[in-house]
């Protein structure tokens, strides 16, 4: 599953710089995991309390990367996301 993790993050920040949307980009990314929880036979209370927590989390992880666009704090967020990603 990490793996595919780091594709979908890869994807939402793609999604981020295209439409510069941090709702849009962490709405994405928690559907994203919800999805492949269902595929990989989580329980439903569970797969649905972890989806609004990470969709909580990568809000702030994407709206910090919008904030800080252009700087050198961006890739200071860009390698805290991927490392907290594993």
């Amino acid at each position: 599953m990490i793996p595919l993790s780091f594709i979908a993050l890869a994807a939402c920040i793609k999604l981020l710089a295209v439409t510069r949307d941090p709702k849009l980009s962490a709405g994405v990314f928690a559907a994203s995991k919800l999805v492949l929880g269902f595929f990989l036979g989580g329980g439903f209370t569970w797969l649905l309390l972890s989806a609004v927590i990470i969709g909580a989390l990568s809000y702030l992880y994407f709206w910090a990367l919008y904030r800080f666009e252009g700087t050198i704090m961006w890739w200071v967020v860009l390698v805290l996301g991927v490392v907290l990603t594993v």
